[in-house]
């Protein structure tokens, strides 16, 4: 796994604290794990009875690209690493198959 520079990782860093501010503040918790490059954004709270824990957003730094695994977001995390200079190129939508990413505006891999 090749190395992503402190640009990238304060960029998706600042994403997901922007996410948990404005719809998960009292519910969300951010995981960020530098040296593996993989940073999430998780929901953990109770439903009445019902125990939620689930994956917001979840994004790796894969060879200087930003793989987002999992995106519950309502607007998407591709479309804030593109308002933060992220060229469409250096973003990969993992949770499509790659049948369906070859086809998309985003790099399939």
């Amino acid at each position: 796994m090749a190395a992503a520079n402190s640009q990238d990782i304060n960029i998706i860093e600042t994403i997901l604290k922007e996410w948990l501010e404005y719809g998960y503040k009292d519910t969300g918790l951010t995981v960020f794990d530098v040296e593996n490059l993989h940073f999430m954004l998780l929901e953990v709270s109770w439903k009445g009875t019902e125990r939620i824990h689930r994956i917001v957003a979840h994004v790796d730094i894969i060879d200087h690209k930003f793989w987002i695994q999992q995106d519950r977001t309502p607007t998407g995390v591709g479309v804030d690493l593109e308002r933060a200079g992220i060229p469409k190129d250096r973003i990969v939508l993992a949770f499509y198959p790659l049948e369906h990413r070859i086809h998309g505006e985003y790099a399939p891999q």
